[in-house]
């Protein structure tokens, strides 16, 4: 019966279109495409936020340069009134002295806060330019992830569309009525309306068929179906 030889190839296209779109649907580079355009999009946060701190730390290192410069010129304004005679009071000198004094450990702790920002800012450049070229290596590896996943993508779909052409001009062949049948099966069946005859079972339910439907199906001039699951049955001749 032509019938369940055209109804048998239909279920064969729907199984390999269905299979299709679910490995269209779950490729694993789509996967590793959506982990590196996260990875992508939080570094560059991160690279950032970096360059922000940095920014905010070369503002503090220039502001503490202006107040070191700005000490050693007061020094240097004091030494010269200490070391220049102009000054003849002890009282005074003694009061200047102090002050010198004062102002060369500020100095000494401007000059390690400088030291230490310039070392901070040296790392922290290192650790964005680090990172920038990471980043740019994985914005590669993402294009040519993208462009290996296009190319899985456009080679499924044109095999999907062959497939659906084919479907499609053995519907046409195949009676309504027939077809309906299929559908409601195809359905209610999890995709498999036909099931074929393995060693006296239904390949659908596995469960053992009487005799008398094994030789029906055998002769292939009607529709028949599993007494237990309701597939329509197809003997298997290999």
């Amino acid at each position: 019966m032509q019938i369940l030889t055209d109804l048998w190839h239909l279920q064969e296209y729907d199984l390999k279109i269905a299979e299709l779109r679910k490995i269209l649907k779950c490729l694993p580079v789509k996967r590793t495409l959506a982990a590196l355009k996260k990875h992508i999009k939080e570094e560059m946060g991160e690279i950032e936020n970096k360059k922000k701190e940095l920014n905010e730390l070369n503002k503090k290192l220039r502001k503490t340069e202006r107040e070191y410069r700005d000490l050693t010129i007061i020094e240097k304004e004091l030494e010269r009134k200490l070391y220049s005679g102009e000054i003849t009071s002890i009282r005074e000198m003694e009061r200047l002295e102090k002050k010198l004094e004062k102002l060369k450990q500020d100095e000494g702790h401007e000059e390690n806060i400088t030291l230490e920002l310039m070392d901070i800012i040296e790392k922290m450049e290192n650790e964005i330019t680090k990172r920038e070229e990471g980043l740019k290596a994985d914005i590669q590896k993402y294009k040519k992830e993208k462009l290996k996943y296009k190319k899985e993508v456009d080679k499924i779909e044109e095999e999907l569309f062959n497939l659906e052409l084919k479907r499609e001009e053995l519907v046409e062949k195949i009676d309504e009525s027939y077809l309906s049948i299929y559908e409601q099966l195809k359905k209610n069946k999890q995709g498999v309306a036909i099931a074929k005859i393995k060693g006296g079972r239904c390949s659908g339910c596995r469960m053992s068929l009487p005799l008398i439907v094994i030789n029906r199906a055998k002769l292939e001039d009607s529709i028949v179906k599993c007494e237990n699951c309701g597939r329509i049955l197809r003997w298997a001749k290999d």
